[in-house]
């Protein structure tokens, strides 16, 4: 799916309903993502240009709504407790007028957590002070009842745990890759103990904005958000970070800056880190395999893909060596 002509007037006329009949699009821009399309949309209006955020959900009709619904709700649930999150304009669940289930919010203008660790060194302790602070916040939010109406609810940590071996066995027998030497390691190790809180799902620092002065974060992306243990989503970030690190040596340690950051602002020691590395390890690794093999990952970097193809597989390798590594060299210090 794409914006053509059609869909194009078809947004001209939403954008009409939001902003008055003056209002036009001037300039549509495809972003990046893997589960839907994403899109920047300059508009005119008489006050002068707006840019818009675009997501059109893909899947099935079914899967697409669902995912549309929890995005939705979770942009106005987070806002309700004081986190950042972009302001919704226009929402239709239903596709009636693109077709498709789509979410239009006003654009943040913000610099990915990641473009601002690579061009500021000297203030990388910041600004991983603050992406830490800001997940430590979203834990700290209490679930209420009518959250369990958009996410399944979670009790306890071997609920959640187990949950993470059915996706990991399944996916690793579409991708054919051993994964039961791992899970039952996990399985033997698996603990008793944990906080049950919302899960960020997908916290890479390309997933989430700094401004400019480093002290404030925004969440742009919240159609990942379950219910889960902490340390899970805590230990996916860590790993992003470590991606970072191997292609960027002046930012060694951000990703152990980042755990002892984030302790300081949870305010609890994480006893089962260890443990959930090689879960999130596991997971991310079948993940990417089922992206690669399904071309997924390929397609929708295609265009990067053409003028640096050498570098990309450089790096997915790198990054496919360190989870593989990650995962047959189980070591827990629980």
């Amino acid at each position: 799916m794409y914006v053509d002509k059609t869909r194009q007037i078809a947004l001209n006329e939403i954008v009409k309903d939001v902003f008055g009949n003056d209002a036009r699009i001037i300039k549509i821009k495809r972003l990046g993502g893997i589960g839907n399309e994403n899109y920047k949309v300059d508009v005119l209006t008489k006050r002068g240009t707006i840019t818009l955020s675009l997501k059109i959900f893909l899947g099935s009709l079914h899967e697409a709504r669902r995912k549309a619904t929890k995005e939705e709700y979770f942009i106005r649930r987070l806002s309700e407790v004081g986190l950042n999150v972009p302001n919704i304009l226009y929402y239709d669940p239903e596709g009636r007028r693109l077709g498709r289930p789509i979410l239009i919010k006003r654009w943040i203008s913000g610099i990915p957590v990641n473009k601002a660790l690579e061009k500021d060194y000297d203030n990388k302790d910041v600004i991983v002070d603050v992406y830490a602070r800001e997940l430590a916040t979203l834990h700290r939010v209490v679930p209420k009842p009518s959250d369990f109406m958009v996410i399944k609810e979670i009790r306890t940590p071997a609920e959640y745990i187990v949950r993470q071996f059915k996706i990991i066995e399944i996916l690793s027998k579409i991708v054919k890759f051993d994964m039961s030497k791992v899970i039952n390691a996990l399985r033997k190790d698996m603990p008793c103990s944990g906080d049950i809180t919302f899960l960020h799902g997908d916290y890479a620092p390309e997933n989430v904005l700094v401004n400019t002065s480093y002290d404030t974060i925004y969440f742009i992306d919240l159609e990942s958000i379950e219910l889960g243990v902490n340390e899970d989503d805590v230990a996916y970030a860590f790993h992003m970070l470590r991606f970072i690190e191997s292609i960027n040596k002046r930012l060694k340690g951000v990703a152990e800056d980042f755990i002892e950051s984030y302790e300081k602002h949870y305010g609890k020691t994480l006893k089962n880190l260890e443990y959930f590395k090689v879960l999130s390890a596991a997971k991310l690794y079948v993940v990417l395999k089922y992206l690669m093999k399904t071309g997924r990952l390929i397609r929708e970097r295609k265009t990067w893909l053409l003028i640096y193809p050498f570098l990309y597989m450089f790096f997915f390798r790198r990054v496919m060596k360190y989870l593989k590594e990650y995962i047959t060299n189980i070591n827990f210090t629980m």
